[in-house]
Parts: C-alpha cells; sequence; structure tokens
C-alpha cells in the first residue's frame, strides 16, 4: 500500500524524529504533520507533493534545511513557524524571483523572506 498523504497531526510533538523520508507517492502534508519535532534537522519534500498545510513543520526548531520540489503549488500560513534555525528554504526549479511571484503569501509562512531561495538563482 503507497502512502498518498501525511495527514493532520501525523508526527506531531514527535520529538524523537530526527529524519524523515516522504516517499514519491505522498501529494499532501497536512496541517500540524510534523509539527513541533524539535529534533527534525532536514527535510526534502518530493516532486510528487502539491500542497503543505498550514503549521506543517511549525516548531520544528531543529530544521536547518528544507528542499521543495516542483510539484508544490499550495503552502499554508505559517508553515515554517519558529523554525529558529532553518537556514534555507529552498524550491527547485525556480528562481527567488518565481517563489515569491507564485506564492504570494510567503509572508505568512513564519520565516524571513532572505531565507527562501529559487534553486536556479545558484
Amino acid at each position: 500500500m503507497n502512502v498518498t498523504n501525511i495527514g493532520i497531526n501525523t508526527f506531531r510533538n514527535c520529538t524523537t524524529l530526527t529524519s524523515v523520508t516522504i516517499p514519491d507517492s505522498v501529494t499532501s502534508i497536512g496541517d500540524y504533520a510534523f509539527y513541533g519535532c524539535i529534533r527534525l534537522t532536514r527535510v526534502t519534500i518530493p516532486d510528487s507533493v502539491t500542497s503543505i498545510g498550514g503549521s506543517a513543520f511549525s516548531g520544528c526548531s531543529g530544521l536547518t534545511s528544507v528542499t521543495i520540489g516542483n510539484g508544490v503549488t499550495s503552502i499554508g500560513s505559517s508553515a515554517f513557524q519558529n523554525c529558529t534555525n532553518l537556514e534555507s528554504l529552498i524550491f527547485k526549479g525556480m528562481t527567488t524571483a518565481q517563489v515569491k511571484s507564485t506564492f504570494t503569501n510567503y509572508a505568512s509562512w513564519g520565516i524571513s523572506e532572505d531565507k527562501i531561495h529559487g534553486e536556479l538563482d545558484t
């Protein structure tokens, strides 16, 4: 059986979770799915994912890097709120300007604008 979504609150406050591999069969990450996973350090979201729910990674204070696949078309508010060690949010297949024009709600994600990057800028 293939997992197609990571539901609301699935790993919420799972403080022992240090890494996660999201399979290519997943198309959505629900609200609060990884909320409070303080030991989670890096996440790569595959191209198959189209939506990331609100507060999905909020409170993941150990998170330093997130790479977002080019299939994502929707990111909920506060998705990365209180990810105090997050150094970069990298969007595959896009420039930073494209990210900001595509995701007009980026200011609501809970991270500073200077941490949002398009893969094509490097």
